[in-house]
Formats: structure tokens, sequence, C-alpha cells
């Protein structure tokens, strides 16, 4: 372009690297936060499942505890029956008792034990005097010698006997308590020591938040009618090793993300610079050219045919009497002609337009001192951009 030509910007490279660097600052920010949002989601998920299993673990354990309080009232209520009809000696009771249970019993008269298995504490014992017929009591039993915690159905029997079946689950809780600690408890007693209200009047889970070593799972499920329930308190070493594979993987994948982005915005910035560097050369180039342009006393044209519009630089518009450069209309352009010379213009471009070049000297500027000027232009016809003709003047 020559002087009156709109400079070219040098810092075009720059604006595009701090563009470029910002879109993909943007990306990047929107990548870390759905990774983050996808590790949280996770994490958050493998709380749900450690709870869900701890409360399925204490409840399958339950329910084998439950069928065995039913089956073992299901057979003191048949020992009731044959006892109603005909007293049963203590010694039948407890036959029938075992037979039907295949666990230990006792027979109680007015609360005290008068026939069967174990020596119970004198707490249980004074628990069980005071119970009704078919409540399910825990307490500490004497048994062959060693003391344990057992399960007791009562039944009334004629006479102020009560029956009692002993039922010890130490299978259920022994397979909870190899993870941790699994214990039957009255269900306020649980609420106590797991600091929450009512936790163990139904299935439940909740995790105790802590240093690492002070994370834990909580979990219970009732026994059926009964005030008990089983309790299990699990170290959260599995969730806590979980929650580190996931932590490690999605770190991973947020490293990877942030370095490709420091990556792209280093190319960015690269590229950016040699866009100025390439940018600043061009620009230099185009003043060399001004100069020469101007200290020859030429102006530049481009004749777009279509449009019928003609741009003029600077030192041509001028030369032809216009106020600056800038795009005029064919018409307009005319005007700055002598009109003796208006119509060879014209021809002369018609004829570019066949033979791809023009070549022609008009007057041009006031008709009392006009300044002769001698044109030549080439055709130029891109596929992207309109047919014109440029040249110099």
């Amino acid at each position: 372009a020559a002087k009156g030509a709109p400079p070219r910007s040098a810092s075009g490279g720059g604006g595009f690297a701090r563009s470029a660097v910002a879109t993909t600052l943007t990306y990047l920010a929107i990548f870390i936060v759905v990774i983050c949002l996808r590790a949280s989601g996770e994490l958050n998920q493998a709380r749900d499942r450690e709870l869900s299993n701890a409360a399925a673990a204490a409840q399958e354990a339950a329910t084998a505890i439950n069928n065995s309080i039913e089956r073992a009232q299901s057979a003191l209520l048949t020992v009731a029956q044959l006892d109603s009809g005909a007293p049963l000696s203590n010694g039948a009771v407890l036959a029938a008792a075992q037979s039907a249970t295949g666990a230990s019993a006792m027979v109680l008269s007015n609360g005290r034990k008068i026939a069967g298995d174990g020596v119970p504490s004198r707490a249980f014992e004074s628990a069980l005097a005071r119970s009704d017929s078919g409540h399910v009591l825990y307490g500490a039993i004497q048994l062959d010698g060693v003391q344990q915690t057992m399960i007791a159905v009562t039944q009334d029997l004629s006479g102020q006997r009560t029956a009692v079946t002993l039922l010890a689950p130490t299978g259920a809780l022994k397979r909870l308590g190899a993870r941790g600690e699994a214990f039957i408890a009255p269900q306020a007693e649980i609420d106590q020591r797991f600091g929450a209200a009512d936790f163990s009047k139904q299935m439940n889970s909740r995790l105790v938040q802590g240093d690492v070593k002070a994370r834990q799972i909580l979990a219970a499920a009732p026994l059926t009618k009964s005030s008990l329930a089983v309790a299990l308190r699990l170290p959260a070493q599995d969730l806590m090793a979980n929650e580190q594979r996931t932590l490690g993987v999605y770190a991973m994948l947020l490293a990877g993300t942030v370095l490709a982005g420091v990556v792209l915005c280093a190319v960015f910035f690269a590229q950016g610079a040699r866009m100025k560097r390439t940018e600043e050369a061009l620009q230099e180039t185009e003043t060399r050219f001004r100069i020469a342009v101007d200290a020859a006393r030429c102006g530049v044209f481009e004749w777009m045919l279509a449009e019928d519009e003609v741009y003029l630089t600077d030192l041509l518009a001028k030369l032809m009497g216009a106020d600056a450069a800038g795009k005029f209309s064919g018409e307009r352009f005319l005007e700055f002609v002598h009109p003796d010379d208006r119509a060879a213009v014209r021809n002369a471009l018609k004829t570019a337009a066949a033979a791809g070049a023009a070549e022609f000297t008009f007057r041009a500027g006031p008709t009392d001192r006009p300044l002769w000027l001698q044109a030549r232009g080439r055709l130029i016809a891109d596929s992207d951009k309109p047919m014109r003709i440029v040249g110099v003047a």
C-alpha cells in the first residue's frame, strides 16, 4: 500500500496469541471443573457404596438372628401348649426346647434358675425375672466354663415357671467381627455409643469423619420383636484406599490436562511471536515501498470492475484533485479526469478486462492547469475476490 493506505498492525501476532491463550484457558478451566465434579461424584458414589454394604451386612446378620429367634419362639410356644394340657417336668421342658431349637435351654421358677445349661449373671437373671412371656433379651451367661453373651427367648409355663432358650449369635457376628467390631446391644445403648439418636431403629449406616486413623463406618439393623439391634463398627480402610486410587487417577488426568494447556499456550505464544516478526518485516517493506512511490511521484489505484469503484492512495488522490485517499465511485473518479479524456479512460478499462492489462494517459486536476498522468495496470482475478485492475499512475 502506498501513502494513505491503512498500515498493518505489528501487534496482530500478539493479539492472536492473547486470543488463542484466552480461549485455551477458558476450555482448560471448563475441563478442570468437569474433572473435579467427576472426581467428587465418584468419591460420593464410593462412599455411598461402602455405607450400603455395611448396612446390608448388619441387616444380613440381623436377619439370620431373627430367624433363629422366630424358630425358638415357635418351639417354646409348642412346649407351652404341651405343658398346658399336662404339666411337663423340668427335664421334659429342657429336652423339648433343646430338641426343637438345637440350642441351650433353662427353666426358671420365680425368676430363679432351677434347671438347664449355664449360669446367668445376676443382671441377666434379674432381667429374665422381670420379663414377660415372649420377650427377647441379651445378657452374660457362664456356659461350660466360658463367659459369653447370649440371646434369651422366654415363654411362661405352668407353676410360675419360665422356659428360656439361649441362642449364641456368634456365627453371624463372627463374620462381621473379622473386619471390625460387631455386637448386639439395646438400641438405646447403640445410639448412645454411636452418637446418633434413633440410629438403630432401622437399617442404617453413617461415616464418622476424622483423621486417617479415626474415620469409621457405623452400621446397625434392629432385631424384630425386641429392643435389640445388631451394631457394626468398621475402620474406613477400604474406603480410604478407594479414595486414594480415585484421587490418584484424577490427579494424573488433571495434571495431564494442565500440562496440555500449558503446552498449547506456549505454542500459541511462539506462533504469535513469529507472526509479529513477519508483520513487522512486512510493515518495514511497505514503508520502503511508500517512500519509493512518493519519491517517484507515483500513486496506486485499484478499480473494482463489478462494483465500479476505485480506491486511490493519498498521493494519487492529491494529484487528481481529491481531498484525501479513499474509495470513490466510477462516476466520481471520472469527475477528476479532464472531460476530453473521460471516454478514453473508460475505454481503456473495458479493454483491460479482455486483454488483461491497461495502459493509458489522461489529464486530471484543475482544467486551467491539468497534470498529465500515465497509468499502467493489470487485471487481477482471484477466485475469492471480485475482478479488479491494480496499477500505478
